[in-house]
């Protein structure tokens, strides 16, 4: 049943998207969405069901905050987080879902990740870590910054977790990094 309903979603957004009937489906159209279905189902829904007691609270949320930089000035920032889930203990977990086959997970520490080499600032880390700080000014919610790779999902020991391999920290507290991530987001 799952797969059908899953399929059917698919489809249904396919059609809307790209204005053909789903009859017109071209081989490449099918292709893709044998893989997003595939990718939806053993990977995405088949993590989360191993998962207990998380709710999703948001699908492309959008996230927003004012931030105080030098001279006393206030910044906007925003963004939107593709989902929000409430953790069982009450945080919440800010996921955002990605497509390449190079997960980065991993970061070397909050200066490298904001003034290190090309490689070493990694804008999905620092992305989800924005989105959780913006949480946090605006609401005062805890938050977890999770990456979903869709493709190593697929694997059994696939974990969402962020490393800061600098300290051997797994980020599951935004307000754990806060003093850090934020004194370099205002020093740039």
């Amino acid at each position: 049943r799952k797969p059908k309903i899953i399929g059917d979603a698919v489809d249904d957004t396919l059609v809307e998207l790209l204005k053909v009937d789903k009859k017109s489906f071209s081989g490449d159209t099918i292709l893709v969405r044998d893989i997003i279905v595939k990718y939806i189902l053993r990977g995405v829904l088949r993590y989360d069901e191993n998962r207990s007691g998380f709710t999703i609270h948001g699908l492309e949320d959008d996230v927003d905050c004012s931030y105080l930089i030098s001279g006393g000035r206030r910044v906007s920032l925003s963004g939107r987080a593709d989902r929000i889930d409430i953790r069982p203990d009450g945080t919440l977990q800010i996921i955002d879902y990605k497509s390449g086959n190079t997960p980065h997970l991993k970061f070397n520490g909050m200066d490298n990740l904001f003034n290190g080499a090309p490689h070493e600032r990694i804008s999905n880390i620092f992305q989800t870590l924005l989105y959780s700080m913006m949480l946090h000014k605006r609401d005062g919610s805890e938050a977890m910054p999770s990456l979903y790779f869709a493709s190593k999902m697929l694997s059994d020991d696939y974990s969402p977790t962020i490393l800061n391999t600098a300290t051997g920290e797994v980020v599951e507290r935004y307000s754990d990094f806060a003093d850090e991530f934020e004194a370099e987001l205002s020093s740039t």
